[in-house]
């Protein structure tokens, strides 16, 4: 202005009124058209415009105001605001007192995908928390994603899609609620990935992982993959959803879990000579047309119920501490189950009747009438020999000659390899 002096030495000048500066706003407001518009790999408008929440009224107020103005559309697709990163009790981040997490440091400590996997299980859309207990809890989730890949891959060494994938229609009910179970999966995550709410993507692989496959699924099937004979109807029905599981969890996690999941995919039997890289690959299909059964996991949901039941009644029954003496059984493959049924289980049981020593991983399962709804479970323990192969305590051990310490179906699966 007129008149104006220096406030520390009080000169008058000579001054002079600078007109060439920018206004930041609208500098900030303006760079889709120095950006998208100027380059020939991207496109006007942008697909999304991503900064922090205090942008509401910043960055994205003054690109949709500029972009409305000179082209008649907003610059962008769609806008993610996200929060701050903060200490585990909510506090800035500061050097001086000590509460800051080194991203550098945490992947020279884990890798990349674990921090990679945190930033997954946050919704970031509300300030979020970082710590060492934290990452201690998603670590234990990354642990259990990686061993559950191991334990697919592990198990299909000697399984080759083009030859040995057992169609859906010919599965058993067992593999098919699997798969039902992974299209669930696949549908959620799908459409969280679409919605950007990667958190949702993290709880549904992590609890597939750890109920769906680690606790029920691939528990029951071992003793198909480990004792019967390599070529077994039952065997590769379990290697086929081995296979799709492992395939399809591997595209999914690429984004986020992106070394594991190429590891994962440089081992899937057939995988790479399809897709050299993962990353290469199509998301996965939820197959809503042949993997969804909404009856058929009806019916499994009460199995596991019933699964769940079984166990209670076992866990009391085994040893509390070693060399326990009061224990009536050392696992569930020494156990005698009574399942005495009413009208409301009876029919669903009598149909999965061949099923539910597999289901309940236990030698014999014996299936009686109650008049009355209901459903009694009694534990007791099965006498006679243990087969040294299975461990299952069963009537025909012994019953194949050249293998006396062997069951019947042990002794065919050894016969077969030799």
């Amino acid at each position: 202005p007129q008149g104006f002096a220096c406030p520390h030495c009080g000169s008058t000048g000579p001054f002079e009124k600078e007109t060439d500066v920018l206004d930041v706003w609208f500098d900030s407001g303006s760079s889709w058209s120095a950006v998208v518009e100027q380059r020939p790999e991207l496109r006007f408008p942008a697909d999304i415009y991503i900064e922090g929440s205090d942008q509401h009224r910043g960055w994205f107020n003054s690109s949709l105001t500029v972009g409305t103005a000179a082209r008649g559309v907003a610059p962008y697709r769609a806008v993610i605001s996200h929060g701050f990163v903060m200490d585990p009790n909510g506090e800035k981040m500061s050097k001086s007192k000590g509460n800051v997490i080194n991203p550098l440091l945490e992947i020279e400590k884990s890798g990349a995908d674990l921090l990679r996997l945190w930033v997954s299980s946050t919704d970031y859309f509300t300030d979020v928390r970082i710590g060492t207990e934290i990452l201690d809890h998603v670590r234990n989730v990354f642990l259990r994603v990686r061993n559950t890949f191991r334990f697919l891959v592990g198990n299909l060494a000697d399984f080759q899609p083009d030859t040995h994938l057992v169609p859906y229609e010919k599965l058993p009910a067992l593999e098919r609620y699997a798969l039902h179970r992974l299209h669930e999966v696949l549908t959620t995550a799908n459409a969280a990935y679409e919605s950007y709410l990667y958190h949702d993507v993290f709880h549904q692989v992590q609890n597939f992982c750890s109920v769906d496959l680690g606790a029920f699924y691939l528990d029951v099937i071992k003793d198909r993959l480990y004792c019967d004979a390599r070529d077994s109807d039952a065997r590769r029905a379990s290697q086929t959803v081995l296979y799709y599981v492992a395939e399809h969890l591997a595209r999914l996690l690429a984004p986020i879990m992106v070394h594991v999941s190429e590891e994962v995919w440089q081992v899937i039997p057939g995988a790479k000579e399809r897709h050299p890289s993962v990353h290469l690959a199509k998301f996965p299909d939820a197959h809503d047309d042949l993997w969804k059964d909404a009856t058929l996991a009806d019916e499994w949901t009460r199995l596991r119920e019933l699964r769940d039941r079984v166990n209670g009644a076992i866990e009391p029954l085994k040893p509390k501490v070693k060399n326990d003496p009061n224990a009536v059984l050392r696992s569930s493959l020494e156990a005698h189950v009574a399942l005495e049924a009413g009208p409301d289980w009876g029919p669903l049981l009598r149909k999965y009747q061949t099923e539910l020593t597999t289901i309940l991983m236990t030698p014999v399962v014996e299936l009686r009438t109650l008049p009355e709804s209901g459903l009694n479970v009694t534990v007791t323990r099965q006498e006679g020999p243990r087969c040294e192969r299975c461990w299952l305590v069963l009537p025909d051990v012994g019953s194949v000659p050249s293998h006396e310490d062997l069951c019947a179906r042990c002794a065919a699966a050894v016969e077969q390899v030799a």
